[in-house]
């Protein structure tokens, strides 16, 4: 299953990021070959891990409200299902990197 939600948001983020999919994740890496965001869909939720949340985390204070909802751990945000993906936050993410 694909998500095209986050798969169109990560493309239109103006990053230069390597797609790469492995049986149980899509990850994207920036040139240098390091991790910079990636999702795993699964049957009743979709992950979505960016790793600027966790490298930077005082970049994103101003969505420390909006992120709480979702948020799981340091980097990682879940949703319940590809529907419920909120695209506005996910495109303010990339836009405070």
């Amino acid at each position: 299953m694909d998500c095209a939600i986050l798969e169109k948001t990560i493309k239109g983020s103006g990053k230069n990021l390597v797609r790469e999919v492995t049986p149980s994740l899509v990850t994207f890496k920036d040139a240098a070959g390091n991790f910079f965001c990636g999702y795993k869909v699964q049957p009743k939720k979709v992950t979505f891990y960016f790793q600027p949340l966790y490298d930077r985390p005082e970049a994103f204070a101003s969505l420390e409200a909006d992120l709480a909802s979702h948020r799981r751990g340091k980097s990682c945000l879940h949703f319940k299902g590809e529907g419920q993906i909120d695209k506005a936050l996910v495109e303010k993410l990339f836009e405070l990197v």
